[in-house]
């Protein structure tokens, strides 16, 4: 009888144990967290509340090369002779994720209800999309909305997971992130003014390095931009010198311009340009969001097309345009450098280190140090507010600037009859001036200025000597809006600047003089000698009454924000290519 009870007690506590057992949750496949991927705002800025499980988000999964440092290597000491290319297939045998190492990715971005909607042949990354809910579950993060710089932003409020065994495949996810937005660095006069007016300017303005400036206020005057002819004169191009024929440059951006062929053909008859050998990939976008400026890239469509096309009017220009200024914009460029299409890329924006997450920088930075092995010459604007205390709150160079394998330009101010300055500009008003009792002039305020810092994050580059740490610009062109340029747009003519204005300069002089690998080794080379350094010289004001407001201007020069002449312009400018 015993024996019974005690064979029924086990019995019973056998089942028992087997339904905790069946009922217990299987234990969790093990996961790889990715680091630096979390925005330095979410620890400060106000979250409302989570993001809405059903919105919609694009993410790109970027892909570790195979052998790093062997990429890291090649690179450089190809970039530094200047040849030995690699080509895109040579590149992707050697240095490409593996087919199975994307495959894996793609199928796990499927299985947690993702679709797969960008691929690339050099494998360096996946485009994804789906709902907030599913990128939250696929990534292991909780989505949160955020209050930052007075627009709602959704970001991840720590690093993403991975299955395990895709730890070391993955080197970043971008688009979590929705503050990081590239920023077009295209600069308009601030003051006095319509900024495009819808009737040619005059035939010979900017003919003599812009003589028209007036060393006094002239009611109704507005500063004189340089036309193509001025500036190529005042950048060393008059006479007899290449055109780039046969040359092509590439411009990636964000959107586009809807009017930008007639716009085009507006510049180049106004100015006698020849007609520009010009076509466009992707589609135009007329409209976003408001954080998307739409109309700040539509602008700088056109200051990118028109005046690459002015300082290289033989070479052919080819406008990337991306659906988006985040994500879109780095696979864009990724594109181009995967099927080697063009051998020059302009890049006239970027974000700051300080806004961007670290792991995403680096990830994209694979991207550029391919370009340079494949003998890609990649130049980026350097930004437009000095080093950036006065606009992101914290000193940051710009990135992709900032990349040790991309050339950044930033900019000068060229004043007629003296020698460059560093581009700073600072302005004073006088509300409604007349010609007695005008009110003291307050304080000039910080307008703008050319880009530069020390990077937080990249190593300074062999050729780059004398520095620890990648430092921006190398570099400068004219950006000053107020020595800046006529650019159509809309079918009416405006002044423009920014060091938008000097990377597509400096992309098509490179069409001219070096339109085959980095340009960056070969300026701190034998290229160096065409440079002039800038140093601390200042200028003005220069005073102009404004032509609607009565306002009577005072502009300043020469004064960055927190940067001295050489910081604000790097190696100097670049005005003696062609030996002028």
């Amino acid at each position: 009888m015993e024996t019974l009870r005690t064979a029924r007690l086990v019995a019973v506590l056998s089942a028992a144990a087997l339904a905790l057992v069946a009922a217990a949750p299987a234990a969790a496949a093990p996961r790889a967290t990715l680091t630096g991927h979390t925005p330095d705002f979410v620890h400060h800025a106000r979250a409302i509340g989570p993001a809405p499980g059903a919105e919609r988000l694009g993410v790109t999964v970027w892909l570790q090369p195979r052998d790093p440092a062997g990429l890291a290597q090649f690179a450089a000491t190809v970039a530094a002779r200047g040849r030995d290319f690699l080509s895109p297939q040579q590149v992707q045998a050697r240095f490409a994720p593996t087919a199975a190492s994307y495959g894996a990715v793609e199928a796990y971005l499927r299985s947690q209800g993702l679709q797969v909607t960008a691929t690339v042949p050099n494998r360096l990354f996946v485009g994804a999309g789906g709902t907030v809910a599913q990128v939250s579950a696929a990534f292991d993060v909780t989505l949160r909305q955020y209050q930052v710089g007075g627009q709602t932003v959704v970001a991840n409020d720590g690093d993403p997971s991975l299955p395990a065994s895709l730890g070391d495949v993955v080197a970043a996810i971008s688009g979590l992130d929705g503050a990081v937005v590239a920023k077009p660095d295209v600069h308009l006069q601030g003051h006095g003014g319509q900024p495009f007016r819808h009737s040619p300017p005059p035939a010979n303005a900017g003919a003599e390095l812009c003589t028209a400036f007036a060393p006094n206020g002239t009611p109704g005057y507005i500063p004189c931009p340089f036309t193509p002819q001025g500036l190529r004169a005042a950048t060393g191009l008059s006479g007899r010198v290449p055109t780039g024929a046969g040359q092509a440059v590439a411009i990636v951006d964000a959107f586009g311009s809807p009017t930008l062929a007639s716009d085009l053909a507006t510049f180049d008859s106004a100015f006698g340009l020849p007609g520009a050998a010009f076509r466009q990939i992707g589609r135009t976008i007329a409209s976003g969001p408001a954080a998307d400026d739409v109309p700040g890239w539509q602008v700088e469509t056109s200051l990118d097309v028109e005046w690459a096309h002015a300082f290289a009017p033989g070479a052919a220009i080819d406008l990337y345009v991306a659906p988006n200024p985040s994500g879109a914009l780095f696979r864009t460029v990724d594109r181009i450098v995967a099927t080697r299409s063009a051998h020059l890329i302009s890049l006239s924006w970027g974000e700051t280190e300080y806004g961007t997450p670290p792991a995403q920088m680096q990830a994209q930075n694979t991207v550029f140090e391919i370009a340079a092995l494949e003998g890609i010459g990649v130049a980026a604007a350097s930004g437009d507010c000095g080093d950036e205390s006065a606009c992101a709150g914290v000193p940051s160079a710009d990135f992709p600037a900032s990349s040790p394998w991309v050339t950044a330009v930033g900019g000068v101010s060229l004043l007629p009859h003296q020698a460059p300055v560093a581009w700073g500009t600072a302005i004073c008003v006088q509300t409604q001036a007349t010609s007695v009792g005008l009110p003291a002039c307050p304080a000039a305020a910080f307008a703008g200025g050319s880009g530069g810092g020390v990077s937080s994050l990249f190593a300074a580059a062999p050729w780059q000597t004398g520095a620890t740490m990648r430092t921006t610009p190398d570099v400068s062109l004219d950006a000053d809006p107020y020595t800046g340029v006529w650019v159509t747009f809309q079918g009416g003519f405006g002044a423009v600047g920014g060091t938008s204005l000097a990377a597509p300069s400096f992309t098509a002089l490179m069409a001219l003089a070096h339109p085959y690998g980095l340009a960056t080794p070969w300026l701190y080379g034998p290229a160096r000698r065409a440079i002039t350094p800038v140093g601390n010289a200042t200028a003005g004001p220069l005073n102009y009454q404004g032509l609607t407001s009565g306002n009577l201007y005072h502009v300043y020069f020469g004064d960055d924000q927190g940067l001295s002449g050489a910081q604000a312009t790097g190696l100097g400018f670049l005005g003696g290519l062609f030996g002028h």
